[in-house]
């Protein structure tokens, strides 16, 4: 579980402690993370993804015995503050939304999840106070629940994709 306690690291992230480490969170330039993007997807969830244009990643290290080993990324985008109200799409620019949420599995109900997703968050909220979407797999859909986030509609079949994102699930947390 993560402790409370929180520092600048000097690189400019922030370091949480897990029971085993230290965790840091840093978030870093789209072109130079893309590889260490792709190769947590697969191993997280055996499909390589990219970060999708104009998203921004804040990763998870743990560092333990002077080695930092990547266990996590949350991939976002910020609401276009210009949009005065959203189009008829659950994906509309008018929302922030959740691209991608991984964590490592021997890192999963430890926290790191909510942390960056906390980070995350703080981040789109400091642009415009408007309501995160995410299209969740359905593995996911407690965790997001757990965060504040309802189903919106149906589940619905992906046309394509693995078999992890077989269904989808819309989901939004209203912010205040």
């Amino acid at each position: 579980m993560i402790t409370d306690e929180n520092r600048e690291d000097g690189d400019g992230g922030k370091m949480t402690y897990l029971s085993k480490g230290k965790v840091t969170f840093r978030e870093e330039p789209r072109n130079r993370s893309r590889p260490k993007f792709r190769q947590l997807s697969r191993d997280v969830s055996g499909e390589v993804f990219d970060i999708p244009e104009e998203h921004q990643v804040i990763f998870a290290y743990e560092t333990l015995h002077g080695k930092s080993t990547l266990i996590g990324a949350i991939c976002y985008k910020t609401a276009d503050s210009r949009l005065t109200e959203p189009d008829s799409t659950f994906d509309s620019d008018y929302y922030h939304v959740i691209a991608f949420l991984f964590v490592k599995g021997d890192f999963q109900c430890q926290g790191v999840g909510r942390q960056l997703l906390d980070r995350a968050v703080l981040s789109m909220l400091s642009v415009t106070r408007r309501p995160i979407r995410v299209q969740s797999a359905e593995r996911a859909v407690a965790f997001f629940e757990k965060m504040g986030f309802v189903q919106v509609g149906q589940p619905f079949e992906s046309m394509c994709g693995p078999r992890l994102f077989k269904f989808l699930f819309n989901m939004e947390k209203i912010v205040k």
